[in-house]
């Protein structure tokens, strides 16, 4: 009877007579024996189809009306890259004035966006697949905080002074 193993550092899956079940894509050396005779060999283990997204890497805090890149990486059953994932991304945010990109794909599983969140408050970035609307992920609990502003001054009928601060481009009022 052959005997086969992975060396130390292999990836914890599970033999099963001859079948080797993986769940961590990589490449592995495997060692067999059989009598006095040994051979080794390399096992390509691959990532699965893509399930879900993760969004993350805006940061928060931040300033409306300031752009900034957001990552959005496609993940298998199992928690792996799915570097062969060819879908098409669809970026959408809980700020309805935001400044998002349009469709795009990821390399290898991986992609940057460029979103603007222009509304103070907490936000959200999500990654929608554009045909499988299941495969989506997102980055919660954005905070934005007012940006730019002027204040002004005034009399309110001849009595009344008053005084504030309104965003220049946002609407964000104080």
């Amino acid at each position: 009877m052959t005997s086969w193993s992975i060396p130390a550092g292999g990836d914890g899956g599970s033999w099963s007579g001859n079948v080797y079940t993986s769940n961590t894509a990589g490449t592995y050396t495997i060692q067999g024996a059989y009598s006095s005779k040994t051979a080794t060999a390399t096992l390509k283990v691959n990532s699965g189809a893509a399930t879900h997204f993760v969004v993350s890497g805006f940061p928060s805090p931040t300033i409306a009306g300031v752009a900034h890149s957001v990552s959005v990486t496609a993940y298998d059953l199992y928690g792996n890259v799915a570097s062969g994932y060819a879908g098409s991304v669809r970026v959408s945010s809980s700020d309805g004035a935001a400044v998002l990109p349009a469709n795009g794909g990821l390399a290898g599983g991986v992609g940057a966006f460029s979103v603007t969140l222009e509304t103070a408050g907490s936000q959200s970035i999500t990654a929608t697949d554009t045909v499988t609307g299941s495969i989506a992920g997102s980055q919660t609990g954005i905070t934005v905080n007012f940006g730019c502003c002027y204040s002004f001054c005034g009399f309110w009928f001849s009595e009344s002074y008053y005084c504030g601060c309104r965003s220049q481009r946002f609407g964000n009022c104080l």
